[in-house]
Order: structure tokens, then C-alpha cells, then sequence
């Protein structure tokens, strides 16, 4: 195990060992729906259903690095507030000896009270400095924190309780949301009871543990023009040490959806749009990851559909990844298990508005990528809160 000295409170910080694993065989280029391994010592609670996460919605996927471990904290199984929305955390790797994927339960739902109380529409990212699962804002629930995979404890930074202005971001839905060279940056997302965002770039080092360590980096005039969003993505790619955002959902215009392409320098603090060759159609509540191993962004489905595309940040064109496959999800998990080489989607909402439970992964390769021809926007199936 290999220690440190950590920034957050001078405290020594034991990383954990890398991971190695069998890789499992999978056809390229196709999503493939996997075998699920159950945990048959997990707590019966509203998230277990079967020894697996309960299908859900609103939440975040995130691979911790780490560990090897794909991580998913929270979301919305049914009802509302104190009922529906859960805290429970699942992580997922692949186990070659048996074939499939396996599901142990971390932490199971707790009413008890305490950050973090049961919510969706929060978001979640991975430090890879410090190893931690940073989460922020939600229905019924928000705030700002982090998840400790090591201790499978949370800390919370902040308190959610009003308006601060040392707080630009963490009363907020959806946000975009992104960590990568020693902080995460967040993007617009969608007003609260306590926090309207408006047309906001803020940044969070991550080296800090309280309030101070936000700044707002763009206001209004400063990001892209009508770019008041939710239900956009955002990925960072340290090979061009850029945030990437797709799409999205206009605010008060459900169902619209966008398709512009921007990235954010944070070095130089200034946003730049993206004319690709080709765009993919507008989307909202979509999912992208960044593939490592090929470092490509990899972008599936959204509000009535079940494409893949594929974003390549030096050439800074798209090109849609033909005949993948893909489930038609809104509201999904995504992850980049980089020890397995795959993309991995989970749950989410089926066209009918369902809950679904199924797994899928992909392992991309450049030499069958696809020109693709795009595919006309469907009609829209957007599901309130």
C-alpha cells in the first residue's frame, strides 16, 4: 500500500494498490449485455433487489480507479423524498473465474439522517490524487462532499443549509461535473430551493476541505452563449487537459434537448464551441466517458435514443460507432473500467419510462469505427421528476 502525506488536513493518505484482473472477452464495438453476480450478504433494504442494486434513475456511475471498482451512490427507485431516493452505495468489477460481474454491497440505505441523506439528480466524480469519490447537489438531499472508498466512510464540505456565496455550486441539479488536475470544475446545472447557478463556471481544489476552496471562474459573460443547462454531461481528457460538454437540456424547455459541443480550458479560464464535421443530434440526459486505453470520448444514448458516438479530442471531430447495439436509455450509469478495457452502462430509463436493471459493456476499437450517418431526432419522452 503505498502512503502519503495529503494535502486535506496534513493527514497521512494511504493510496490503495493498483488492480490487475482477467480480462473478459467481449465482441468490439458492441454492447454486450453481461451476467450480474449477485451479493447474497447484502442488508435487505429499498436498494437491494436480489443481491443487486435496485434499477434506478437519477444517479451517478463512476470507476474508482483505485480500487478497480465501478462505484454507484444513490438515485431514485420510487416515490420521493424519504421514500424513493436512496444513499446506498454498490461497487462492481468483473470476476473472471466465474464469468460475470459482481455486485458487492458497500453501504446499505440509512434513514438515520446525516450527509448524505437519500437523493437523485446529484452528481459524482474521481479524484485521482487523493482517491476519492467527489459528489455533489440532488434532490431532497445535496450539499458537497466526498466518499472515501478506502475508509467507505463520507465527508462532508458543504452544508447545503443556504445560499452561500463561498458555496457557488452546492445547492444545484445536474450539473456538469468533472475532476481533473487537482480540481473539479462544475457548470451551470439546474436551480434549487436554496441555489440558482444560473450561467456560472466554478472550480474546487481539491486539495482544500472546507468552503474556501471554491472560486468562481466565469460568470455569465464569460461561458458559453445560452448555456443555462441541465442534463448535459461532462468529461475531462488529460491528453488535452480539456472539459468536454455535450448537449442538454435547455432550462424550462424539457424535452428540447441541444447538440453544440464546447470545451473548457481551465489553464487559460476560457471556453471554446466545437464545429465538427459531423454532430450527433441533439440529446439530453445522455451519458459520455472517456476511454483511456484510446483516448476517445465515448457518448451513448439520452432522451429516446440508443446511439453510440465517439469524440476524438485531437482531431476534435465526432464520428457515430455504427451498428453498436446500444439500449435506447435515458437517465443511465456510465463508467470506463480501465482495468477491464470497457465502457460500462447501467440501469436507467427505457423509452416507456421504466426502470431498468440490466449491464452492458463495450470495448472500443479505433480500426472499426464507423462514419455513421445521423440518425434524425426522435420524438420526445421526457419524464418529469
Amino acid at each position: 500500500m503505498n502512503c502519503k502525506i495529503s494535502h486535506i488536513g496534513l493527514a497521512m493518505l494511504c493510496l490503495l494498490p493498483a488492480v490487475s484482473f482477467a480480462i473478459p472477452t467481449v465482441t468490439p464495438n458492441t454492447w454486450t449485455r453481461v451476467t450480474q453476480l449477485p451479493d447474497n450478504s447484502a442488508v435487505n433494504d429499498a436498494g437491494n433487489c436480489g443481491g443487486t442494486p435496485c434499477g434506478r434513475a437519477w444517479f451517478p456511475l463512476e470507476y474508482h480507479a483505485g480500487a478497480g471498482k465501478t462505484v454507484v451512490f444513490g438515485g431514485s427507485v420510487a416515490g420521493g423524498c424519504g421514500s424513493g431516493y436512496i444513499n446506498d452505495v454498490w461497487d462492481l468489477g468483473y470476476d473472471a473465474a466465474r464469468g460475470g460481474w459482481q455486485w458487492t454491497q458497500r453501504r446499505s440505505v440509512n434513514r438515520g439522517g446525516g450527509w448524505p441523506q437519500g437523493m437523485d439528480n446529484h452528481v459524482m466524480t474521481y479524484d485521482a490524487d487523493n482517491q476519492y469519490l467527489w459528489i455533489l447537489g440532488g434532490t431532497c438531499g445535496g450539499g458537497y462532499g466526498y466518499y472515501d472508498y478506502q475508509t467507505n466512510n463520507f465527508t462532508q464540505v458543504g452544508d447545503y443549509n443556504s445560499a452561500d456565496s463561498n458555496e457557488p455550486h452546492d445547492g444545484v441539479f445536474d450539473p456538469g461535473f468533472a475532476w481533473g488536475d487537482g480540481q473539479v470544475v462544475v457548470f451551470s446545472g439546474e436551480p434549487s430551493w436554496i441555489e440558482n447557478p444560473g450561467k456560472r463556471t466554478s472550480a474546487f481544489d481539491t486539495a482544500m476541505s472546507s468552503p474556501a476552496g471554491w472560486s468562481v471562474k466565469l460568470s455569465e459573460n464569460g461561458i458559453p452563449p445560452s448555456r443555462e443547462q441541465i442534463e448535459e454531461v461532462m468529461v475531462y481528457i488529460p491528453t488535452t487537459k480539456r472539459f468536454l460538454i455535450f448537449g442538454g437540456q435547455p432550462t424550462g424547455a424539457p424535452g428540447s434537448g441541444s447538440n453544440d459541443t464546447w470545451e473548457y480550458n481551465a489553464a487559460a479560464n476560457s471556453w471554446t464551441e466545437i464545429n465538427s464535421t459531423i454532430v450527433p443530434p441533439s440529446r439530453e440526459m445522455h451519458v459520455m466517458v472517456y476511454d483511456s486505453d484510446n483516448d476517445v470520448v465515448i457518448m451513448h444514448g439520452g432522451s429516446g435514443r440508443s446511439d453510440t458516438w465517439i469524440y476524438n479530442p485531437n482531431s476534435r471531430q465526432w464520428s457515430q460507432l455504427d451498428n453498436a447495439g446500444g439500449p435506447s436509455r435515458r437517465l443511465h450509469g456510465a463508467a470506463y473500467d480501465s482495468a477491464n478495457k470497457v465502457a460500462i452502462l447501467w440501469s436507467g430509463k427505457d423509452p416507456s419510462g421504466s426502470d431498468t436493471d440490466d449491464l452492458f459493456v463495450l470495448r472500443y476499437d479505433p480500426s472499426g469505427t464507423g462514419g455513421g450517418s445521423v440518425a434524425s431526432d426522435p420524438p420526445g419522452d421526457f419524464l418529469a421528476q
